[in-house]
Parts: C-alpha cells; structure tokens; sequence
C-alpha cells in the first residue's frame, strides 16, 4: 500500500499541509514504513498511520468497540 497524495488530501489535512508540500513529502506515494520516516512533527505522522486505510480492516482480536480502536478513531477525527 502507498500513501499518495491524493489520499491524504482525502482525509483533509490541516492547513499546513497544502497539495505542493503533500507532494514534495510524499512524491508519487510512500509506504507506511517510508511515511514514519518522514520529516514533519511525529503527531502528524501518526495521524496519517492511524487511518482505516492504512490499518487495514479491525484484527480479528480487537472488538469493534474496543479502546485501541476507539482511541484511534478519536485521534484520527479530533485531529488530536
């Protein structure tokens, strides 16, 4: 799985990440080890790891109401 561009402006980042500066972190896409590499505050890095997308579907362990993924879930759509 890569991590493009137009990914992340689906999940509508934050104004300091515009579609030029997505692009020149992101080039034609990065995978999820290469994005937790990247040069930019680690809160927003995890912000984009946490995504549904990126996960993939729950693990069959996790309850779908379980605490790991209400806090992603929190983290994700707070933008905490």
């Amino acid at each position: 799985m890569k991590i493009t561009v137009e990914l992340v402006q689906s999940w509508e980042p934050c104004e300091d990440y515009p579609e030029e500066r997505l692009r020149e972190l992101l080039g034609d896409g990065l995978a999820p080890l290469e994005v937790a590499e990247v040069d930019i505050p680690v809160d927003d890095r995890i912000w984009a790891l946490l995504r549904r997308e990126v996960l993939g579907a729950r693990p069959a362990e996790a309850p779908p109401d379980g605490p790991l993924y209400d806090s992603v879930e929190y983290s994700v759509e707070s933008g905490a």
